[in-house]
Parts: C-alpha cells; sequence; structure tokens
C-alpha cells in the first residue's frame, strides 16, 4: 500500500481536449506512485474482467478487482487521506476555496461497494496499443493479455495516475500497468487425448 504521506498533487492542468486533470507523483523525489495489488500467496480476482463502458472507447477498459475487508479498510483510509488533502489545497487545485463537507460530496472514491458483495478498487488498462498492460505467468514469463480476467488469481502492478476533475466531480484515476496471472479456473476441463466417451 501508498505512504499517504508522500503522495502530492501537482498544479491542474487542461489538455487539448479540455479535461482537467493535477498529476501524481511522489513529493521526495517526484517519481510516478506505484505499488503491488495481492500477493502470490494472496492474490486478487476481477469479478467482471476489463469491461469498456462505451462501445467507443476502443482498447482503455475498466478493471475492478475485488478487495479484502482489510484492504478496504486501507481504501477508506486513502479516501480519508484525498478529502483532507483537496481541502488542504483547494485553492490551488480547484481556485476556490473549498470545505471538508463540500470535497466529499463532490469527491468519487475508486472504491465502489454494491449490497452485501465484496468492495472492489476501479482501476483503468490499456488492452492495445504502445502502453497496453504487460502479462506475465506465474514463472514470471510475458504472455498475452488473457481474453477473460473472470475466475483469475491476480498480482496487479498500479500507479496512481492523477486527479481528474470534470464538472463538480473529482477522482482518482489508476492505471493498472502489470498483470502476473497466477491461476485460471477457465482453463480446458479436458485431458489430452480425451474425448466425450461412448460408442
Amino acid at each position: 500500500m501508498m505512504n499517504f504521506a508522500e503522495i502530492a498533487l501537482k498544479d491542474t492542468q487542461v489538455s487539448a481536449r479540455g479535461s482537467k486533470s493535477a498529476q501524481a507523483r511522489n513529493s521526495i523525489d517526484g517519481t510516478r506512485i506505484t505499488f503491488n495489488l495481492g500477493t502470490s500467496k494472496e492474490p486478487v480476482t476481477s469479478p467482471f474482467g476489463a469491461t469498456a463502458f462505451t462501445e467507443g472507447e476502443g482498447g482503455r477498459k475498466t478493471l475492478e478487482f475485488s478487495l479484502s475487508p482489510e484492504a478496504e479498510k486501507q481504501w477508506r483510509s486513502f479516501d480519508e487521506w484525498a478529502v483532507e488533502y483537496l481541502v488542504k489545497h483547494s485553492f490551488r487545485l480547484f481556485k476556490a476555496i473549498k470545505t471538508e463537507e463540500q470535497v466529499r460530496e463532490n469527491y468519487r472514491s475508486p472504491v465502489q461497494k454494491k449490497g452485501d458483495y465484496r468492495a472492489t478498487l476501479r482501476c483503468k488498462v490499456n488492452c492495445e496499443g504502445s502502453n497496453s498492460v504487460r502479462c506475465w505467468d506465474a514463472h514470471r514469463v510475458r504472455m498475452d493479455l488473457p481474453e477473460d480476467l473472470r475466475n483469475t488469481d491476480l498480482v496487479a502492478k498500479i500507479t496512481l495516475a492523477h486527479l481528474w476533475l470534470m464538472s463538480k466531480e473529482y477522482g482518482f484515476v489508476l492505471n493498472c500497468t502489470d498483470l502476473q496471472v497466477r491461476s485460471s479456473a477457465a482453463e480446458c476441463p479436458f485431458e489430452e487425448g480425451g474425448a466425450f466417451g461412448g460408442a
């Protein structure tokens, strides 16, 4: 997990398309902030796999990872840090002084929680192009990205990329840059040379 005290947001930038964002960097050395989600002994899973919000999204998709109760608590702590940071730096980032209540109202957590299901962490993943996610098998050998990531044990390398700002809402973008596929329940259930039997 990240050391929240070392996270800093740069000044808000506006892209050529008009979208606003503030890059996240390590406050000590300016490097990108990365962390691993899951371990070889305690991998994570994705209940929905990589999904596109719209048909036109192309190779950039959403990938949600199930969180253990302990990991969910850590990410709730991240949300609390985020609210406090955004209040403290509200004038620099939003060009307006915002109260804690105002920030909480418009902040969108990367954690999703529905009913009695496990909480999930929403990340973005590039499935094609030069910045596509790199995949590795359990022996750390490069492999192709599986077509379906559901029911698969994974270890993910995540980058805390930036704060997005859209209209009144804002939240953090988490990019999945590497995936280690530990095992998959989608493997063929039939033995080599096996047949369906019968006469």
